[in-house]
């Protein structure tokens, strides 16, 4: 059964089951991390007939964040074994120890640890394995962004002129409108193409364009043509005789001085249309009106000739299935440039990842989805990974994207028990702060669930040793909620849920400070304010 538990040291973690390690911060995470590595390294394994062996340090997978970390990970679990080994040699009067051997062919061979970020351990494996993975031991690492950037210039050069990609109708139509691309939507194909670039997880929401690209705009955008060229004739025909009647209205004498001069402005307005065939859809929607002023009232309906026979065509004039058209188009039109962005993306995405294919070089991207190709089709590289890695920590979980979470559950926990590697992860969901790099806490949790639904422990690090308590009080008023509270960052819209933390997990002050803070604080670190009512008048519980 799944067990959770507060731990002070490694020592009080169970190395033979899964395990989610919460760590906050100051609470000696990394320092725990490589205790735990070097009891990993003491255990002994069965090599069958009675014969008994330790774990080695390539046996073990350790993935952190970035490889500054990495580095600093390494050099302390260097640091570690040294110290083991002196502690055992000074308690043996310099006897050759079996364990201290160990130790020492363990730090001999350091470089063959798989400690790196989650890019680079995968670009290690799927070279480890090329046929399994498809992936040349010698392949060419490319950025995608920079490959991107370029590759647009060529696609600026070449498809955008091609009729059949419908951009030079698209850019054309734009220019009509006034409209130019300008350097914001050329950065917005870049961010889109990046992202269609995972073709098998990214899908292109077409929602705010119904769904349609430019080739299919461009068929209701003729076909709308049509609509409007067969209702042009009747619809200036209403318009004419809506002039005639305002004119007869304006040379009546009968009309206000304001509304006459409404009617002064209006009346050229329709004569033009009516002879140029240059349709204002805002004008023909309202034709009697100026901004929200109206030409007449209802009671000069009554009063002044011509002003009946004007109201009856203004309504027949703005029912008319031209007008209805004519706003179909601009509607449509609205939506091209979108449109180009969209289509433009994923012409640059596919030409980009062909461009790649060609050159047989990969990107960090790529690594990941290849990775996780790998892990579902090829049993033998699945096997041979788990015949070789024993243990396997993820470090930073909380940063863990959906896609590197599917990548670790495939390596290390799918398939029968009797062939899964031990799995730790380790992270904080108060401090997930990446989801710009694709980053979901949610992925965390799911992960923490299955890890225990696979008979795995959770462990808590709470001492804190690096901030005072002023600071920690503050932090656990920001993320403490109460079991019938709803906190900030709570998940799935529940009460007491999510990453928010309850009394008992609270960190406590520093117990082993070596220096007080610089001066005390005279206020709260921080403080917690409830505001309520609206944006224009809120007020302070």
């Amino acid at each position: 059964m799944s067990k959770r538990m507060e731990i002070m040291t490694a020592d009080d973690i169970d190395l033979s089951r899964h395990g989610v390690i919460e760590a906050h911060a100051g609470t000696g995470k990394t320092y725990t991390i490589v205790q735990m590595v070097l009891r990993i390294l003491e255990q002994s394994v069965d090599t069958g007939k009675q014969r008994f062996r330790y774990v080695h340090i390539r046996e073990i997978l350790l993935v952190t964040y970035t490889e500054k970390a990495a580095g600093e990970l390494r050099r302390r679990i260097r640091d570690g074994i040294e110290e083991r080994i002196n502690t055992i040699h000074a308690g043996t009067n310099g006897a050759r120890d079996p364990l201290a051997v160990h130790l020492e062919d363990c730090l001999n061979n350091l470089h063959e640890a798989f400690i790196g970020t989650i890019h680079a351990v995968c670009l290690r494996l799927l070279q480890t394995w090329p046929f399994e993975s498809g992936v040349h031991f010698a392949a060419e690492i490319v950025d995608d962004e920079k490959g991107l950037e370029d590759t647009l210039c060529e696609s600026v050069r070449t498809q955008w002129q091609h009729e059949d990609t419908f951009i030079p109708w698209a850019l054309e139509l734009l220019k009509t409108r006034g409209q130019r691309l300008e350097h914001k939507h050329f950065e917005l194909v870049l961010k889109t193409a990046l992202e269609l670039l995972d073709s098998e997880h990214a899908e292109l929401d077409l929602t705010m364009i119904e769904g349609r690209g430019l080739p299919e705009l461009a068929g209701e955008y003729a076909r709308i043509n049509r609509s409007i060229e067969t209702a042009q004739e009747d619809c200036i025909a209403a318009l004419t005789g809506l002039i005639t009647a305002l004119q007869k209205a304006r040379d009546s004498g009968k009309m206000a001085p304001n509304r006459l001069g409404l009617l002064s402005k209006r009346l050229p307005e329709l004569i033009e249309m009516s002879v140029q065939r240059r349709f204002d859809t805002k004008i023909l929607n309202n034709p009697c009106k100026v901004g929200k002023t109206g030409i007449y009232t209802k009671p000069d309906i009554a009063k002044i000739p011509g002003i009946d026979e004007a109201d009856r065509l203004a309504e027949t004039v703005r029912q008319h299935a031209l007008v209805k058209a004519l706003g179909e188009r601009d509607a449509l039109v609205s939506r091209v440039l979108l449109a180009l962005v969209c289509d433009a993306a994923l012409l640059l995405a596919d030409r980009w990842n062909s461009a790649k294919r060609e050159k047989g070089c990969i990107s960090y991207g790529d690594m990941l989805l290849l990775m996780l190709r790998a892990a579902r089709n090829s049993l033998s590289l699945v096997n041979g990974l788990r015949a070789r890695l024993r243990y396997a920590v993820i470090d930073e979980f909380q940063d863990t994207s959906l896609l590197q979470w599917k990548i670790v559950r495939e390596l290390f926990l799918a398939g029968p028990a009797d062939n899964i590697s031990r799995v730790f992860v380790v992270g904080d969901p108060k401090q997930s702060i990446y989801s710009f790099q694709g980053a979901d806490v949610q992925s965390y949790l799911n992960a923490k669930r299955e890890l225990q639904n696979n008979n795995g422990n959770e462990y808590t690090l709470k001492r804190n040793f690096r901030s005072c308590k002023e600071i920690l009080d503050g932090c656990n008023a920001i993320f403490a909620a109460a079991a019938d509270e709803e906190d900030w960052f709570r998940m799935g819209g529940q009460k007491g849920s999510g990453i928010s933390y309850s009394a008992d997990n609270i960190a406590g002050p520093p117990e082993e400070r070596t220096t007080p803070p610089a001066r005390k604080f005279v206020s709260p670190a921080v403080q917690v304010m409830a505001l309520e009512g609206g944006a224009s008048k809120r007020r302070l519980d």
